[in-house]
């Protein structure tokens, strides 16, 4: 058995809009986070079947779940070394930048400069998380 610990991905997915835009920028999302949390396996799965906790372990075959309920969110790698560390020492949630902003303010962070594409956004990732 491996010393690192099994997680898993799960991205909410709710009925959009069809519009164009919206369906490349789901699309372009769920390539960079799956690129990104590789080796973990990440599956998109109906918000209606991830409401509650029973939901949640009916499906879970890992350690560590992490579930990303919006589709235009991008997560760096960074979330999943310090995600199993922050559960690990008690905590039940760790916070990390996203790539877009969050309705949830504990979740966001003052950047130390604004990010314009993909490659800024994880060098603000890199600089916030070197600041502790």
């Amino acid at each position: 058995m491996s010393n690192k610990t099994s997680i898993e991905i799960f991205i909410r997915k709710r009925p959009s809009v069809e519009v164009e835009e919206t369906l490349f920028s789901h699309t372009f999302c769920r390539g960079y986070n799956s690129n990104f949390a590789k080796p973990y396996p990440m599956d998109e799965v109906d918000a209606n079947s991830l409401k509650t906790v029973d939901d949640l372990l009916s499906w879970a075959t890992a350690e560590t779940l992490v579930i990303i309920d919006d589709q235009e969110i991008i997560l760096p790698s960074l979330v999943y070394d310090v995600l199993p560390q922050a559960l690990n020492k008690g905590n039940w949630s760790a916070l990390v930048p996203g790539y877009n902003l969050s309705e949830a303010s504990a979740q966001r962070t003052i950047t130390p400069y604004p990010y314009h594409n993909v490659r800024n956004f994880l060098e603000v990732v890199e600089c916030v998380w070197q600041s502790g």
